[in-house]
Parts: structure tokens; C-alpha cells; sequence
């Protein structure tokens, strides 16, 4: 479960990789220039970005309350080129896509987890993680991260 203070918008996915026809998938959950990015990937690296799109994606259309899967092209996730950073893109107004923040982390092997979420204008974005103690302990290696409009 996450839970966000009010005001705050706020979306997880979590989903266990496996094999996908992601040239299929990418035609309508992918915008043109993901799309084209997955296509040039070997498999096992398109899997995997492939993941890292759909949970981005679909951690977007919770948090904005958006229709699931006819959103999912509504929300992207593109490198600048010749820098690379990863830019976060909201349609119709690509610049709201500054506002929002990731973290995507590895869960165990195999399992990809996407955290997004937006502050109410003027609020800190910081954010603090707890784990319930009752929890299983899961390992979580963090792959990448975003404030604003860039991921490193």
C-alpha cells in the first residue's frame, strides 16, 4: 500500500518480467518515439525497457485518475539525446511532466516497481519511505530516479 498526504497525487506499479510480445504491446500503449526506441533495442534489452515503460505508465494513469489502457500513450518516458537524461512527458500539456517525480526500483529478480507522484504547487515534493514491520523484507535496488523533468 502507499499512501500520500492530501492534495498529493500518487501511483505504484508492480509487475513481475516476462516474456511479452513487445513489439505488439508497443504499438498501442508506446508513443512514436518509445515505440521507435524499443525497436532498436536487442530482445532482452527491450524486455526490459519495455517494463520500465509500462510500470512508468501505468503508475501515470492512477495517480491522474486517467482510463486504463487508453491513456497509457498519454504519459511518457523519452531520453534527451546526446544527454542521457530521461524526461518525463504528460499529454496534453507536456510541461506538467516537470512537476511530476519517479522512482523505479528492482524488487527481488524479475520484478519491476514505478512510483510517481506530483505535490500540490508550493509543497515540498520530498518524500520518506516506511516499510511496515510486519513486511516481508524484499530487497529494493533503486534503477532510476527523477525530480522534475530529467532522470538520472
Amino acid at each position: 500500500m502507499a499512501t500520500a498526504p492530501s492534495g498529493w497525487q500518487l501511483g505504484v506499479d508492480l509487475e513481475q518480467i516476462r516474456p511479452r510480445d513487445v513489439e505488439a504491446l508497443s504499438t498501442w500503449m508506446a508513443s512514436d518515439v518509445e515505440a521507435a526506441a524499443l525497436a532498436q533495442l536487442p530482445p532482452d534489452l527491450a524486455l526490459r525497457h519495455f517494463y520500465r515503460l509500462w510500470t512508468f505508465k501505468e503508475a501515470m494513469v492512477k495517480a491522474r485518475a486517467q482510463d486504463f489502457p487508453a491513456d497509457l500513450k498519454r504519459n511518457t518516458l523519452t531520453m534527451e539525446a546526446g544527454s542521457g537524461r530521461w524526461c518525463i512527458g504528460t499529454a496534453p500539456d507536456m510541461f506538467e511532466g516537470r512537476d511530476w517525480a519517479l522512482r523505479m526500483f528492482e524488487a527481488e529478480p524479475g520484478w519491476l516497481l514505478s512510483v510517481v507522484w506530483k505535490a500540490p504547487p508550493g509543497t515540498s515534493a520530498d518524500i520518506s519511505w516506511h516499510i511496515e514491520s510486519d513486511a516481508p523484507a524484499t530487497p529494493f535496488a533503486l534503477v532510476a530516479a527523477c525530480d522534475g523533468s530529467s532522470v538520472r
